[in-house]
């Protein structure tokens, strides 16, 4: 069974426009599509975490611990 987060993640990628992407923070690590993220990222806030990978937040798609986010032009 998927965690709450991974549900919400799903719900949002209807949402998703070209280059955007959803991530998701379970248990103690953030996911992507491909995946988790290295370990280095666990602690690291949605908006930090978006920062490091050259994203911005979709702020009307962010649940907290599941976002939608778009890269940066």
């Amino acid at each position: 069974m998927k965690s709450i987060n991974a549900q919400v993640a799903d719900l949002l990628r209807p949402f998703l426009k070209e280059g955007d992407k959803v991530i998701w923070r379970d248990a103690f690590r953030w996911h992507d599509d491909n995946g988790p993220l290295p370990n280095h990222f666990e602690g690291a806030s949605l908006a930090s975490l978006a920062d490091e990978f050259g994203y911005d937040i979709d702020w009307s798609m962010n649940m907290r611990h599941a976002a939608i986010v778009r890269k940066r032009p």
